[in-house]
Formats: structure tokens, sequence, C-alpha cells
């Protein structure tokens, strides 16, 4: 009795709801609407995500939900795909430097920024909270080579349970001036040279073992005809020792791993995260590359820098990375739409927070929603958050858009969060499991570190710190 007791004990103390979660395993989000950022939104949907990954989606009609599943459903919900952030530095022991490109030019580009991360802290909760289930850490500030872009999802015991890619993307911070174009210029020559160098040795390398195997026949073959005593096979000389020194042949040198990273990038082996403020320091990127343009960068600029850029980037066929928001030119009152005006003129967008803040990526629907009112088209406000910084970031595969095969990474609000800033986020279900639930609707639960400004500066949260 005492038994069957102390087990009534423990189920009467359990929360509400816990004895029909059903099977986190497998999950059924069903929702009004779900936009897939991929085609059209599908009304009246259901996504299944079993281990993890969506084993099915469809209309309701179309799609079975498995005995057991954990049902998540929201009247009048809509489902986003999880946001994709690809520009961040929290999480990390040195995210209070912020991105200021800064006057110098150094070459830091093997560094990697998951060496700086930094588990035990709230802010990655926040992040989920905020619906971004992945985003790219950016290496240090400054100028120059700065290093190689990761790739995170906000959720793990450890650092190697967070890390999606650890080199996805080499960011150049490009202030211009005869210093940083000098130094640019100074780089990209050497990591020039240091590849025809080891690429010229390699050849040598691979003609001298060609000799070496004909040589080595001719001899097995000498062998074979002549008789010879095995005391004179088994005994060495010091010159033949000598010899045996002689055919190790050709060396190959090593490149450094810092001019590595440039040679790569110099061939197109990976993308460049290009950060340019100003016009006239593209013009000095620009007269350096010349028209061979031997990097296959993505452009981080203001929405001023990009106007000011727009012919350049629509004749270079960079795509841009921006903050949500509208801007001003210099002596003008007059609001201007970068990102709508970039997506027009046919240029690839995606966002990023207008502060590396948690309280900014809360903001970024609210942003949007601002942005599409005045011409940015809808689905590409969408993509821009999602797909394109996905494909970007080199996890298009697994991330970024609502499909079958995919990562279950997806959030559910109480109504779109596009069409109306009453909008709450619900749920944030991360890889099929519900990382985020709100429990208290209709508050309004932004923080005083939000920032909704047009211009592109970053600062710290300070809560994340801790």
């Amino acid at each position: 009795m005492r038994r069957v007791w102390i087990i009534g004990l423990a189920l009467a103390l359990l929360p509400v709801g816990s004895l029909c979660a059903g099977d986190d395993r497998v999950v059924a989000v069903k929702a009004k609407r779900i936009v897939t950022a991929k085609g059209d939104p599908i009304a009246d949907g259901v996504i299944v995500i079993k281990d993890g990954l969506i084993d099915a989606i469809g209309p309701a009609a179309d799609v079975e939900v498995p005995s057991g599943a954990r049902v998540v459903e929201v009247e009048d919900g809509v489902v986003y795909p999880g946001v994709v952030n690809p520009y961040s530095r929290l999480g990390t022991f040195s995210r209070a430097r912020s991105f200021r490109v800064g006057s110098g030019f150094k070459n830091k580009s093997d560094t990697v920024p998951t060496e700086e991360l930094f588990t035990r802290q709230p802010v990655f909760d926040e992040i989920l909270e905020a619906g971004v289930t992945t985003y790219g850490l950016v290496p240090g500030s400054g100028g120059g080579f700065t290093g190689l872009v990761s790739v995170l999802r906000p959720h793990g015991a450890k650092a190697s349970d967070m890390v999606v890619r650890e080199r996805a993307l080499l960011r150049l911070a490009f202030p211009g001036g005869d210093s940083a174009s000098s130094g640019l210029k100074n780089l990209l020559s050497r990591a020039k040279s240091e590849r025809k160098k080891i690429d010229d040795a390699k050849k040598r390398r691979a003609e001298w073992e060609k000799r070496e195997e004909r040589k080595r026949k001719r001899e097995a073959e000498k062998k074979k005809k002549a008789e010879k005593k095995k005391s004179d096979d088994e005994k060495k000389t010091v010159a033949d020792e000598k010899k045996d020194k002689k055919k190790a042949g050709p060396k190959v040198p090593e490149m450094k791993s810092n001019i590595e990273w440039i040679a790569a990038a110099r061939e197109k082996t990976i993308r460049v995260l290009l950060e340019i403020e100003e016009p006239k320091a593209m013009v000095h990127f620009d007269d350096i590359l010349g028209d061979d343009h031997e990097l296959d960068a993505i452009l981080v600029t203001s929405g001023r820098g990009a106007i000011g850029m727009k012919d350049r980037i629509v004749e270079r066929g960079y795509p841009v990375l921006l903050t949500p928001s509208l801007t001003t030119m210099r002596d003008s009152r007059v609001l201007r739409n970068p990102a709508a005006e970039l997506a027009a003129a046919g240029v690839e967008i995606a966002f990023r927070p207008g502060a590396d803040t948690v309280g900014a990526m809360r903001g970024m629907f609210f942003n949007l929603a601002g942005l599409i009112r005045t011409g940015l088209d809808r689905d590409v406000a969408i993509r821009a958050i999602t797909a394109v910084p996905a494909k970007w970031l080199g996890v298009a595969d697994s991330v970024g858009t609502l499909e079958k095969g995919k990562r279950g990474d997806l959030i559910v609000f109480s109504r779109d969060p596009l069409s109306t800033p009453l909008a709450e986020m619900r749920y944030v279900v991360l890889g099929g499991r519900v990382v985020h639930e709100a429990h208290c609707h209709g508050d309004d639960d932004h923080d005083d570190d939000h920032d909704d400004g047009p211009e592109h500066g970053h600062r710290a949260d300070e809560r994340s710190g801790k």
C-alpha cells in the first residue's frame, strides 16, 4: 500500500499535460498556416517530425499523425522555419568588442571563433526564445582577414554539441585607404605566389616519382636475371645510405595556415564575408581585384552603404547582408528601403539583426513587416532570414526551409507576425524537440536592449555575459 501511495503522489506532482505529452521523438505540429520558405504556404497544415527530421508535411487531410506523437497546436497558429542569423558574436568571451572594422589591417584568417565559445550562458536559451535556431559565429573585430565564420545551433551541453560547421566563410573587413589596400594586395599576391611555388613543387615531385618507379622496375628485372648472394643483399655501405637519402626526392613545402585560407578564398573554394561600410572603400577594393575579381564574396554593409554602392553591387553580382531597416541618405530626410531597392535590381539579400543582442533578434519579424509595408516582396523578406542565410552558411541541406528530410527546426506564432504586431511566439522547436514554450500570452515581453535602429553598429547584450 505504501508503494502505491508513493507512486500516486509522484504522479500527482507531475506538471499538467506531462502524462499526455506523447513521445518527444515524434512531434506533430498543426497550424492554420505553414510558411515553408520554399513554395506556397500550406493552409491547415501538419508537420510530422521523427527523430529530429521532418518525416511528412502537407495539408491535414493528406498527413497522418502517428499514434502517441506529441501534438503542438495553436488555434489560428502560423508556422515559420527557424530563423537563421548569419552574423553574431553572442556566446563568446570577447563578444563586447563588437564588429567595428577599424583602420588597421591584420591577417588572422586561420582563427576559429568556436575556441572562444562559453557554453554555460543563459544567452543560448534566450537566442532560442527569440526564434533563432541557427546562427553564424563571426570572428573578432578590426580590419583585415579576421578569421573563419562557424555555424552554431544554440543548444548543447558542450561546444562540440553546438557546432554544425566550424569553417563556413572567411571574414574580410576592408576599411579602405592606402594601408588596407596595400595589406590586401600583398596578402593576395603572397597567397598566389605561395600556391604557385607549392604547385610547381608538386609537379616536380610527381615527375620524380614517375622516374623512380621506372627505375625500380628496371632494377627488379636485373635482380631476376642476376644471381647474388643473400649476404651481399643485406649489407649496406655508407655510400648506399647516402644514395638512399638522395632517393627522398624533392620536398613539397607547406603553406602557413593563415595564408592557406587566403589562397582558398582566391581560388573560390571558400566564400568571403566581405565587410565594407563606405562606397569609396568599395572603389579601392575593386581596383585591387581588377577585372579578374578573384574572390567569391558576400557583401556586409549598412543600408546607406548599400544604396551608395548599388551600381557596383549589381555589376559584380554581390549578394548583400543588411539590417532590416529603412534609411536616409546624407543631407536628406527621404526614407528609403535599401532591401527593396536591391531586390528589385536582382540582388540576393539576407538580414542580420540591427544590433548583436537578443532584443534585436526578437524584433526581426516586426522590422520585416515594416519593410514589407514599404515595398519589399514578402517572399524575399521571409527567405532573407531563413533559406538565403542557410545557403550562405552551407547548411541549406538541413535547415532554412520546411520540407521533408530537413531538420525539424521551426517556430509557431499565435498569428502571422508579418501581418500583425500582436502575434506571439508560442513554441520554438529544435530538431523535433520543443525547446521553448511561452506560458504567459498577451504580455509585452520585450527587453530593454531592443534596438530597431537603422544603423548597423553592434553593442553587447549585457544579460548574456554572466
